[in-house]
């Protein structure tokens, strides 16, 4: 191998690379590839416990990949099993958003295109087992030498997910989020003993991964079914004044109960989030030149600013009445069926409860201690 011009570290890096792994592909895969690299001169990392020895596992995950000019991801049946892994390729994918350029290089063994993960199948990779050694070590250090890509080059479409997400907050949710909590309470379902300690006043969202929103949560799942709506909320918004909005309560049947055991029911508010659905059609119909792997990669853009708007300052006042659920709702085909989202409404509706529970327990300890 000629010699390398290996680039210089700016911007805070540390690393020109770190290495996503399974620790079971270490010593035959790992380690080889990273002492090559660093014979060339390249500066690499394989264990993110290596950078903060001690700390949380996550956190130390999120601080080595800020540290890195790019993130190799080794790809392997051992890794597809692992959920760090998984973690490592997700903040990878979310700090190349953040700052607009891919730093992802993948790299594949023992998996055919179709068994890379779904995430990942927008971008290219290194097949590793189609080379040979030596041939593979090029293909690497010619990535990890390459000038930074634009995200907007590796998503064609453009980045309208992130606008997506802006234009949900402005033109929804910030209009009906701070009020949502009041609806609920005056609810017949607050207002009823028994109800109320099966309902939570927020808003629950659900993020599909096919982005296909069914016309009604009981199209999807007959153990999730409308059952009423809160007080419409009204607004004057762009020459259509007194718009109404309206969120509708939805009782959740757990599954391992029947239908008439009304003690064991829960009640929420929720819905999909609609502009998900402008991506899936996006893919459908063609115009848009939206292809499936990239609408994957836009609807987690989607769910990452979500995220960050949720947790801005600006939003803590009414960032408690909303909560998003992102889950995957392909067959092994990829296709689209009909997920029990009544087994993820009732979860998040009881760990919202007890939080709920715990929370008064606690503030009626400090007003104990207090005298109060």
């Amino acid at each position: 191998m000629s010699s390398v011009k290996v680039p210089e570290l700016s911007d805070g890096h540390q690393y020109h690379a770190f290495i996503a792994h399974s620790a079971r592909d270490k010593e035959e895969l790992i380690e080889p590839l990273k002492t090559k690299m660093e014979e060339l001169g390249f500066q690499i990392c394989l264990d993110a416990d290596e950078f903060l020895p001690g700390g949380a596992v996550v956190n130390n995950i999120i601080e080595i990949v800020k540290k890195s000019r790019r993130v190799l991801l080794f790809i392997t049946p051992n890794f597809k099993k692992s959920q760090w892994c998984e973690f490592e390729a997700l903040q990878a994918l979310h700090q190349g958003y953040k700052h607009k350029k891919q730093i992802l290089i993948t790299i594949i063994k023992g998996l055919k295109q179709d068994q890379i993960p779904t995430q990942l199948q927008a971008f290219t990779y290194i097949d590793y087992d189609a080379l040979r050694l030596n041939d593979f070590y090029s293909k690497v250090t010619l990535a990890l030498t390459a000038d930074d890509i634009p995200m907007m080059s590796v998503l064609p479409v453009g980045d309208v997910a992130h606008g997506l997400a802006w234009s949900y907050y402005y033109g929804y949710l910030r209009l009906i989020l701070p009020g949502l909590k009041e609806r609920v309470m005056k609810s017949k379902f607050w207002q009823n003993d028994v109800t109320k300690r099966r309902i939570v006043p927020k808003l629950f969202i659900l993020l599909p991964d096919t982005c296909f929103c069914w016309p009604s949560l009981t199209e999807n799942d007959d153990k999730v079914v409308h059952c009423d709506s809160l007080e419409p909320f009204t607004a004057n918004r762009s020459g259509n004044p007194g718009r109404t909005y309206k969120n509708n309560v939805y009782k959740v049947i757990p599954r391992d109960i029947g239908d008439s055991d009304e003690e064991e029911v829960y009640y929420c508010v929720a819905e999909y989030a609609t502009p998900l659905l402008s991506l899936y059609e996006m893919e459908e119909d063609g115009i848009a030149g939206l292809k499936f792997d990239e609408m994957l990669r836009q609807k987690f853009i989607f769910s990452k600013v979500l995220e960050d708007i949720f947790t801005h300052g600006h939003t803590k006042e009414f960032c408690d009445a909303v909560q998003t659920i992102s889950y995957n709702d392909r067959d092994e085909n990829g296709k689209k069926y009909k997920y029990p989202i009544s087994t993820l409404l009732t979860k998040e509706i009881k760990h919202a409860l007890q939080k709920t529970v715990k929370d008064q327990t606690k503030r009626m300890g400090e007003l104990s201690i207090s005298g109060e």
